[in-house]
């Protein structure tokens, strides 16, 4: 369904425009899209595309102090996921007081911008589909 409108053209100028702006802040959106929804399986699943390692080694590594791959993995576990800090926490052998301090550091935004970028093309094809379609519908009530 999605390869329909891989070449589609925006004919309006609204939707040109609605397009330009989602493709010039696409992590933004996407950001807002997949904020606290995805599950906790896919996150991981990502990672580790994203960065190359294992969840079992990061969930499962007793290091002191925590390494920088740990750390990125619960700061995105905290920004995109649905379960509770205490379940991550536990997840990840830190405490909630640990989870909730990543989650509020600014310093893990390059690398959401890394994991995000796995999820990027699915995104756009998807709202490139919904403008066309809302576009579609738009020319259609206007001719008639």
């Amino acid at each position: 369904m999605m390869k329909l409108f891989d070449d589609y053209v925006f004919q309006t100028d609204e939707y040109k425009k609605r397009w330009q702006s989602l493709l010039d802040n696409r992590f933004k959106y996407m950001k807002q899209h997949y904020k606290n929804k995805l599950p906790d399986v896919r996150i991981m699943i990502l990672f580790r595309r994203a960065f190359s390692i294992t969840p079992k080694a990061i969930k499962e590594a007793s290091d002191s102090p925590v390494s920088r791959e740990k750390l990125v993995a619960i700061y995105l576990m905290v920004k995109y996921s649905k379960e509770p800090f205490s379940n991550i926490a536990e997840d990840f052998h830190v405490s909630v007081d640990t989870v909730t301090m990543i989650g509020r550091q600014k310093t893990y935004e390059e690398d959401e911008q890394k994991f995000l970028q796995e999820l990027e093309d699915g995104f756009l094809a998807t709202q490139k589909r919904n403008y066309a379609l809302e576009e579609l519908e738009f020319l259609e009530e206007e001719s008639v």
